[in-house]
């Protein structure tokens, strides 16, 4: 990409590229070759999440935004992000507090996304039942979104979520 100069990101030694979308400098990293997927990492840095990259990095291309302060609405951003670097139909894995961006994200451009992976943390069973309307509900303006969405826990072992997300994005 003509817009996207390598930069040396000197604390952790891993490349960065830039691109420029709607007069905003973006930063990401690209690890991995193969199928683009937005991978969103949680700052806490989860075990799991470094798992879960390091194993997929062999089958798929991993585009690790560096995301802005909290007081910018951060699916837009994502949206932006996406048509800057030039993805459709890409794939996202989200941990912690970022998957309800993730789904955000879904619902409003379905266009720009293909499948969704959502890290929850570990299921305590299924005593509990989840009611949406008591801890607000995401809706599609047009009310039908179509976005496959995968669910894994934390307690699962990596091998078992990487196969899991390997097979749900094809690979």
């Amino acid at each position: 990409m003509s817009n996207s100069p390598l930069i040396e990101d000197a604390i952790a030694g891993r490349p960065h590229a830039e691109i420029r979308a709607h007069d905003q400098v973006m930063r990401y990293r690209r690890l991995g070759i193969g199928r683009s997927l937005l991978f969103l990492d949680s700052p806490t840095k989860v075990e799991i999440c470094s798992e879960l990259r390091d194993a997929l990095t062999g089958a798929f291309r991993l585009i690790v935004p560096d995301l802005p302060a909290a007081d910018v609405h951060l699916a837009g951003w994502l949206a932006d992000f996406l048509e800057g670097i030039g993805c459709a139909n890409i794939g996202i894995i989200a941990a912690e507090q970022f998957c309800v961006t993730a789904i955000e994200l879904a619902l409003l451009g379905e266009d720009q996304i293909g499948r969704v992976v959502i890290v929850c943390p570990e299921s305590r069973g299924h005593s509990r039942r989840f009611d949406p309307w008591e801890h607000g509900a995401l809706e599609s303006p047009s009310r039908r979104a179509n976005v496959p969405m995968l669910l894994v826990h934390r307690g699962q072992s990596i091998e078992e979520i990487v196969g899991l997300v390997r097979t749900f994005f094809g690979k």
